[in-house]
C-alpha cells in the first residue's frame, strides 16, 4: 500500500513537472507576442507623431508665409518658418542683411522673430552699420524668453544664440 501511494505521488510529480513546463512555454510565448505587440505600438505611435509634427509644420510654413505677406516687409526682407514642436508654436523669422532697416531707415541688418499666428513679438535685433568700422552696432537687442522674462543682449551672436536656445531648434 505504501509502495503503491509511493509511486501515485511520482507519478502526480511528474505530471505536474509537465503540465508546468507547458504552462511554462505557453507563458513565454505570450511574453514575446506581447514585447512584439508594444513595438509595433511604440512603431505606430512614432509614425503618428512625425505625421502629425510634419502637418503642423506644413500648416507652419503655410502660416507664415501669409503673415510675412501681410506684414508688408520690403523686397530686402526675406523669412523662415519654425515650427517648434517642444513650445507647440509656429514661428517666423523675418531678417534683411546689409538693408536700409525700417524703424531707423539706416543701414544695417535687422532680424524680427515672432509668433506666426498671434503676431507676437519674441525677438528683436538691429544693427546699424559703422561705416568706420564696417561692423554692425547692436541699436536694439531683445529677446523674451519662453518664461516671459525680458533679455537683453548685446551683441547678433549672442541674440543668435538665445534665439536658437529657446525658439527655432
Amino acid at each position: 500500500m505504501r509502495t503503491a501511494a509511493i509511486v501515485a505521488l511520482v507519478v502526480a510529480v511528474g505530471v505536474l513537472g509537465v503540465v508546468v513546463r507547458s504552462h511554462d512555454v505557453a507563458l513565454k510565448d505570450l511574453e514575446a507576442r506581447a514585447d512584439k505587440t508594444r513595438l509595433e505600438l511604440q512603431e505606430v505611435s512614432s509614425t503618428a507623431a512625425r505625421r502629425t509634427g510634419l502637418e503642423l509644420a506644413g500648416q507652419c510654413a503655410t502660416q507664415s508665409a501669409r503673415a510675412f505677406k501681410e506684414g508688408g516687409w520690403g523686397t530686402d526682407y526675406n523669412f523662415e518658418d519654425h515650427y517648434n514642436e517642444k513650445l507647440n508654436r509656429c514661428l517666423i523669422a523675418v531678417f534683411c542683411g546689409m538693408c536700409k532697416t525700417r524703424d531707423t531707415g539706416h543701414l544695417g541688418e535687422e532680424k524680427l522673430v515672432f509668433d506666426a499666428f498671434e503676431r507676437k513679438e519674441l525677438a528683436t535685433y538691429l544693427g546699424v552699420l559703422q561705416l568706420k568700422t564696417y561692423r554692425y552696432l547692436p541699436v536694439v537687442c531683445t529677446v523674451t524668453l519662453p518664461s516671459g522674462e525680458q533679455k537683453a543682449c548685446h551683441s547678433h551672436d549672442e541674440f543668435e544664440g538665445l534665439v536658437n536656445a529657446f525658439y527655432m531648434r
